[in-house]
């Protein structure tokens, strides 16, 4: 064998080697590139609430900004399905409003107020870092302003709803007592 011949068993070894490294980078990529989708979908898949999906009406703040399912579930939780959520992050720092919108039949806002403003809206600045926990913390103060009367509305509103989308019984769920 000359050397000739070696050079090119060595340069057809290398080709080989190269192609099967290159085949590994781009599959790595593949997987890079799917990572989120598969993540959205998982979380979707693991999510409490079995088969819950963003919906416009319901998560989307209309500044394309969509609303994470576990404020969503939040709030349904808390409150109920009947509150609106709206996101608005800060362009200058790591933090956003997190704004509950309160349905007129639940608000115990003066009707000056609505004449005003025409909604109820109640905002905290959250930072990211908090997250779910800044979140919850927020829909429990926001719980704590209604009165008895109106908290015994917007329960028996939420274990009506549960009641009605779910075939597992509220008492089940461990929702009630």
């Amino acid at each position: 064998m000359s050397k000739t011949d070696d050079i090119i068993e060595a340069i057809g070894e290398l080709k080989t080697d190269l192609s099967a490294k290159i085949d590994g980078i781009e599959g790595r990529l593949k997987d890079i590139e799917d990572a989120p989708k598969i993540a959205a979908s998982r979380q979707l898949e693991n999510s409490p609430v079995q088969g819950f999906a963003v919906t416009p009406n319901m998560n989307n703040t209309g500044n394309n900004v969509p609303v994470p399912v576990d404020y969503r579930y939040l709030v349904d939780q808390v409150l109920n399905h009947n509150f609106e959520i709206r996101i608005e992050p800060a362009s200058d720092s790591p933090v956003f409003a997190f704004k509950l919108l309160v349905p007129r039949k639940y608000s115990n806002a003066a009707p000056a107020h609505w004449d005003l403003y025409g909604c109820d809206e109640r905002v905290k600045v959250i930072p990211y870092s908090q997250g779910s926990n800044g979140v919850r913390e927020w829909i429990d103060i926001v719980w704590k302003n209604f009165n008895p009367d109106l908290q015994a509305q917007i329960t028996s509103d939420r274990i009506q709803h549960l009641s009605v989308d779910n075939s597992t019984p509220v008492r089940q769920q461990g929702l009630v007592g």
